[in-house]
């Protein structure tokens, strides 16, 4: 993972531009937590098991992409996928609808390009021809709660502005290559689900520790031996951590 010093806001953060931003969402998480409000999580190189809350950091880019992102194309993908989520979790949804699909696929793509742009952050960038605007910190954060562009004084970008229409631009053209997904629904009677940083190419999503998504596959029962292979996959394809209600339902 890249490793850098994120652009902090002013003290007290008056304009509330958002910070951490979840790379998974954490109503998504949420799903997951035991009774007490934890998921277990492993770190990969670790030896233990440690237990975190949805809103902890490490599930979190920290201003990898601008506020204008996170509250426009980030939360309209993740509002309609969260309504479809509930009426699966909570209502027992099976068969679901193209639209429904495609809520499901924009929210899988979303989640590849949050993650990567949390392992590989844009660096505040200078480009050609373009002059520094001697802007305070107030009217740089003042611009950017209000949707806009801006070169700092030394006419550099910074990389969470650049950020933001790359991930548009690359989550339309992954919708136009896989917006015809079908998810099929696998619900567990026995055990449960592990949810990886990441699933990598992998088009499987788990929504709760019984229920898991899975692109061109039918609606069905999951068996143990499926559960155990898709959690095979999902310990395969984690990058960072990954994280289950209780491992040891796993």
């Amino acid at each position: 993972m890249k490793k850098r010093r994120y652009e902090k806001t002013q003290g007290g953060n008056p304009y509330q531009l958002t910070v951490k931003q979840h790379i998974i969402p954490n109503k998504s998480i949420s799903r997951f937590v035991n009774q007490d409000g934890f998921v277990e999580v492993w770190m990969l190189g670790a030896d233990s098991t440690i237990k975190l809350r949805p809103s902890n950091a490490l599930f979190c880019a920290m201003r990898s992409w601008d506020h204008r992102t996170e509250h426009g194309l980030i939360k309209g993908h993740e509002d309609r996928f969260q309504k479809v989520a509930d009426e699966i979790v909570i209502g027992g949804r099976n068969s679901l609808s193209g639209e429904e699909c495609h809520a499901i696929t924009g929210l899988f793509l979303l989640w590849r390009l949050k993650h990567r742009f949390w392992l590989e952050p844009l660096d505040d960038a200078k480009l050609n021809g373009v002059l520094g605007v001697n802007t305070t910190k107030d009217e740089q954060e003042i611009l950017e709660k209000n949707g806009y562009a801006f070169a700092k004084p030394d006419g550099s970008f910074p990389g969470r502005i650049m950020a933001g229409p790359l991930i548009a631009i690359n989550l339309d053209r992954d919708l136009v290559r896989y917006g015809a997904l079908r998810w099929g629904v696998f619900r567990s009677r026995g055990r449960e689900f592990i949810m990886p940083d990441i699933f990598g190419s992998q088009a499987v999503m788990p929504l709760s520790p019984r229920v898991c998504l899975v692109a061109d596959s039918p609606d069905g029962l999951a068996s143990d031996a499926v559960v155990a292979q898709i959690n095979r996959m999902a310990i395969s394809c984690a990058q960072t951590y990954y994280f289950a209600k209780n491992f040891r339902a796993t």
